[in-house]
């Protein structure tokens, strides 16, 4: 008999027993000799059929339970006595997750919830929580409902540990038994799209890391597993046909609603672990259980409502985290004080995202290409993967934020561009007497020292020809800290849409900076080596002689949007 810290001798609660993986995993549990082992499961087929399957150990006494993991009740006289608990119950088909999301959040949020809650109470020693790779920047009601319940759990502290993992090969429902059955019909085999991919294991992989990070002698996280590189489907598909010795045709049906293209396992750098095939990531950010966008949330789910359901659930997936406060430095003035100042926040649309990555690019790039004393600072809510080298603070919270976005017909205006202002506050002055903001989607070409050094004004902003010579355009300014601070006490996000809408610009904070400033009598213009891209794409494929800076148009990551519009050069520039 093998041995288990967290099962052997203990009484172990498997949730969603009847699953595939939860299935599966109590029969390695019985293995390790539990005094006794609960099956939990909301559907009596699966809960019969997992006990057909088990073969009890001497001493192991084995309970089936039917019933849900939402039933508070239920779990209140379940788990007190349980010293470890594996949260297997869930829904996980996407597209049908698309269609009934108010059953999906029930039980993933709401369901994780209610055991979490029981857990605690009851005193529970330990519990994994079973999550996906879909829940990274989630783009169904199934991979946003496991983010969710990522962040109820990343909250809790000791006990509580997360898992995630992407397609468990030969579970119901999955790819290969759907093609095999189409093989044997004679086709056509079926195929989402030639480009697609996913990652892929076995259910005895699966559930042998899920017991060895169970396992582990840190009591909280969350942990990723080792699947190697992802399977193209196409190719999946070819060498099943192959080995079938039955010729098939595949036919391509295009993504179902809720699936991506691809799939990421974690948004942040992977720390090994004691265990070469385990990894811990950045946990998601911990929301409170009684937060009231949760319950409400819950509440409508419990209810069936599929519209509010699925409205609430973005509503909540996408609301801002609250920030922590701007911590308090002091740092040793130099001998010509420059901050380069940057931002980088979490974001919801992958096609947007700017990461660590892009930071340290930027970092790199001003590396080789500023030659006097400097500091780069990053205001992030996520910190990790940046480079040592770069300063990192909170991300400040902006009257922007705190009144929503601005509701103007037909305007493509953005909140967070409400944040750039801040650089004008009182709150600011700790970053440095002279501040150069520089955002991400930028290109550092070629020495940028006398561009930096030689407008000295209070402020120096770009003007962005497109809009006109008396318009200052947002991502690259220089301002001597504390000289306009009236420009955030006076800032209200309700006026400046108006003015955006007026001055034909979509980002407020420009149009504001335009209004309060004026057109700067010194201003950074191409003829100063700076430049945007969509200027390119009309001249040619090449920046004019002397451009020393080039400014995508928010798109990230600034290299893929570069590629798309052809300006192969930058290879030779955006690179660590």
């Amino acid at each position: 008999m093998s041995r288990h810290p967290h099962v052997t001798g203990k009484v172990v609660l498997v949730t969603g027993a009847g699953g595939s993986i939860g299935s599966a995993l109590c029969e390695r549990l019985l293995l390790f000799a539990p005094q006794r082992l609960i099956l939990l499961n909301l559907t009596e087929n699966g809960l019969v059929q997992t006990q057909r399957h088990l073969h009890s150990s001497a001493g192991t006494v084995v309970q089936s339970v039917l019933g849900s993991v939402t039933d508070e009740a239920l779990l209140a006289r379940l788990l007190p006595g349980v010293n470890t608990v594996v949260h297997a119950a869930a829904h996980k088909h996407v597209p049908l997750g698309e269609s009934c999301p108010a059953a999906f959040v029930s039980t993933i949020v709401g369901g994780t919830r209610a055991l979490c809650l029981a857990a605690r109470r009851a005193g529970v020693q330990r519990i994994v929580v079973i999550s996906t790779d879909k829940a990274v920047h989630p783009a169904s009601v199934m991979g946003a409902s496991k983010f969710m319940a990522e962040r109820l759990v990343s909250g809790l502290g000791a006990g509580f540990l997360t898992v995630r993992f992407g397609n468990v090969l030969g579970t119901s429902g999955s790819v290969l038994p759907l093609w095999r059955e189409q093989i044997a019909a004679g086709g056509p085999i079926t195929v989402t799209d030639p480009a697609c991919t996913r990652y892929f294991m076995s259910v005895d992989d699966a559930c042998t890391l899920i017991l060895e990070t169970l396992a582990f002698s840190v009591d909280h996280g969350t942990f990723v597993f080792d699947m190697g590189e992802p399977r193209n489907l196409m190719a999946m598909a070819e060498e099943l046909i192959a080995e079938s010795g039955q010729p098939c045709v595949i036919q391509t049906t295009g993504l179902r609603p809720g699936e991506k293209l691809t799939e990421e396992l974690t948004e942040g750098p992977r720390t090994a672990t004691t265990h070469s095939r385990i990894f811990a990531v950045p946990a998601a950010p911990p929301i409170a259980q009684d937060d009231p966008a949760i319950l409400r949330l819950i509440g409508v789910a419990h209810q069936a409502d599929d519209d509010a359901a699925r409205t609430r659930l973005w509503q909540v997936v996408t609301a801002p985290v609250e920030r922590p406060k701007m911590p308090t430095r002091v740092w040793k003035p130099k001998t010509e004080p420059v901050t380069f100042v940057t931002w980088k926040w979490r974001g919801n649309d992958p096609q947007r995202q700017f990461l660590s990555e892009h930071v340290n690019v930027l970092a790199a790039m001003l590396q080789r290409h500023y030659h006097a004393p400097y500091q780069l600072a990053c205001l992030t809510d996520d910190p990790v993967g940046l480079d040592g080298s770069i300063e990192v603070y909170a991300l400040p919270e902006t009257k922007g934020d705190r009144l929503g976005p601005p509701r103007q017909g037909g305007s493509k205006l953005f909140p967070s561009c409400y944040r750039r202002l801040w650089l004008f506050s009182e709150e600011a002055r700790e970053l440095g007497v002279r501040l150069v903001l520089l955002d991400i989607d930028c290109i550092i070409l070629e020495d940028i020292t006398a561009l930096i050094q030689g407008k000295t004004a209070g402020f120096v902003g770009w003007c962005d020809v497109s809009f006109g010579w008396s318009k200052i355009a947002g991502g690259f300014w220089a301002l001597t800290a504390g000289s306009h601070v009236e420009v955030w006490e006076r800032f209200d996000p309700r006026i400046s849409p108006a003015l955006a809408e007026e001055a034909g610009h979509q980002g407020s904070d420009q149009a504001w900076l335009s209004y309060m400033l004026h057109p700067p009598k010194q201003a950074w213009t191409s003829k100063d080596g700076v430049i945007k891209i969509n200027w390119l794409q009309k001249s040619g494929r090449h920046p004019p002689e002397g451009i020393k800076i080039v400014f995508t148009i928010g798109t990230a990551p600034p290299w893929d949007y570069a590629m798309q519009v052809g300006h192969r050069w930058i290879a030779d520039h955006y690179h660590l």
